[in-house]
């Protein structure tokens, strides 16, 4: 009877371990990698210079409270005077706590503001990215952020 019993309950414990699912990074960088950000539009005008943005969630997660910035990189005299960067600008879309499904892509509009654009310590030919949120559910294991040019959000 009592090797029934531990028999019966290896059995449920084995079942409850492999049941557990665990954040694995990998996944995690494949759906990092599944996330397409694009500029589609750019409108300047005498405030400044605005960017529409699109962000394709082309993984098989939801991706919850996606937020989108956008900036530039400093030149190398701005750093040698120990100014760091990039100098970025958050996106803003219709929806405040954005949530975005697999398949579904969203647009984000950043206004970079005439003042910033006639520094001379930026760097207008590199414009950098930066994109963050959660997988599935709010949770900071689920938390992701990847930021760069925009190339590395277009490669295949």
């Amino acid at each position: 009877m009592k090797k029934n019993i531990y028999c019966i309950i290896t059995v449920l414990l084995i079942i409850f371990i492999c049941g557990c699912k665990s954040t694995n990074i990998e996944d995690i960088e494949n759906n990092i990698d599944d996330i397409k950000v694009q500029i589609i539009n750019i409108l300047e005008l005498d405030s400044g210079t605005y960017y529409t943005l699109e962000v394709i969630n082309n993984g098989k997660e939801l991706i919850k409270y996606v937020e989108v910035m956008l900036g530039y990189s400093v030149t190398e005299d701005a750093k040698k005077e120990g100014i760091t960067g990039p100098i970025m600008f958050q996106g803003k879309t219709v929806d405040n706590a954005i949530n975005l499904k697999s398949g579904e892509k969203k647009s984000f509009i950043v206004h970079v503001p005439v003042p910033l654009l006639k520094q001379e310590k930026i760097d207008m030919d590199r414009i950098q990215v930066c994109i963050q949120g959660y997988f599935s559910e709010v949770k900071i294991e689920k938390r992701f952020q990847k930021s760069g040019g925009l190339a590395i959000f277009n490669e295949e």
